[in-house]
């Protein structure tokens, strides 16, 4: 009676085979990982785009309450146009740019809470662009950074990351008084290694001249 003998696999095979699976495994997970980002990415630039909305409605409201009161101004809405073509510019900053420094006294923001303006706070988006706000009277575990996008009693500002306004004057001599709002944003978005821009410009007029 003969003894048959089944050959297993070699350690080459073996060794071979878990390889293969490694490296699929690897591939697999770095497409994964990628299209989180993406997908991150596409929200992230989806929240800068509806903080950047929020700027430019507030700059409006802000516009049409001031016109509808001139020359008689004592609504503290209307005020606030004065204060914010106080300080203007002659020229934007370059869109594809990213902004680290926010000392001079033409960068700010509108807290679209309360309509006005302000400087406080003004830095380098830390995830993406939003304006943080704070809640009175929670407990200290509850006081967190929250973006625009939570809308609660008692937020008060405390700051923004990322996004700002530059205002500029028109420079003609005609009786057609504008000024250029500039609302920039710009973050490192996630799995990039370069920054991300946006930009838009709201031109409102003012009864002045």
């Amino acid at each position: 009676m003969k003894t048959r003998f089944k050959q297993g696999d070699t350690i080459i095979e073996v060794t071979l085979a878990i390889s293969i699976f490694a490296m699929m495994m690897v591939g697999g997970l770095t497409i994964m990982n990628n299209g989180l980002a993406k997908a991150q990415g596409t929200v992230q630039l989806t929240m800068a785009r509806n903080n950047i909305d929020s700027q430019a409605e507030a700059l409006r409201y802000i516009n049409g309450a001031y016109i509808a009161q001139y020359p008689n101004i004592n609504n503290d809405v209307a005020k606030e146009w004065e204060k914010i073509t106080q300080n203007t510019t002659a020229a934007a900053s370059n869109l594809n740019s990213c902004r680290t420094d926010f000392s001079p006294s033409n960068v700010f923001i509108i807290d679209t809470q309360t309509a006005k303006k302000t400087k406080t706070n003004l830095k380098v988006a830390s995830t993406y662009p939003r304006l943080l706000y704070t809640y009175s009277g929670a407990s200290p575990s509850l006081v967190t950074n929250n973006d625009t996008n939570v809308i609660m009693n008692k937020a008060s500002y405390i700051g923004a990351e990322g996004i700002w306004i530059e205002a500029i004057k028109s420079s003609s001599s005609t009786q057609n008084n504008y000024y250029d709002f500039h609302i920039r944003a710009c973050w490192k978005a996630t799995g990039s290694n370069v920054n991300t821009t946006l930009g838009t410009i709201v031109r409102l007029y003012d009864p002045r001249g």
